[in-house]
């Protein structure tokens, strides 16, 4: 049974926030290229979310390597798949750590 994916604004804007950098910076190939790579990063996840690395236990959160800059957080539940966001690896861990810890009406749309 395959699971509803939820997009949290967060994750929403997170991807239209790379796209734009990626078309500004080297192309509109490259944007097609990273939404390509989420699409399939989707499927993947969506397949067999328990597969990939528990990052939080208790709240069900998984990781997903979109590629060497982007990492997809998600949790699972039941019924679904709440994406929350799509994290630059660059970015400081300690945001991310907070963000991951915020009740989930918080992060879903």
């Amino acid at each position: 049974m395959s699971r509803e994916l939820n997009w949290s604004e967060l994750a929403d804007q997170d991807v239209e926030e790379i796209l734009e950098h990626l078309e500004s910076k080297w192309g509109s190939n490259s944007a097609i290229n990273f939404l390509n790579r989420v699409e399939e990063s989707l499927i993947a996840v969506q397949n067999d979310p328990e597969t990939y690395l528990e990052v939080d236990k208790t709240r069900h959160i998984h990781k997903f390597i979109v590629n060497k800059y982007i990492t997809l957080y998600y949790r699972v539940s039941i019924t679904s798949i709440d994406l929350i966001t799509f994290w630059s690896n660059r970015k400081d861990d300690f945001v991310l750590k907070k963000l991951l810890k915020k009740p989930d009406s918080d992060t879903l749309k």
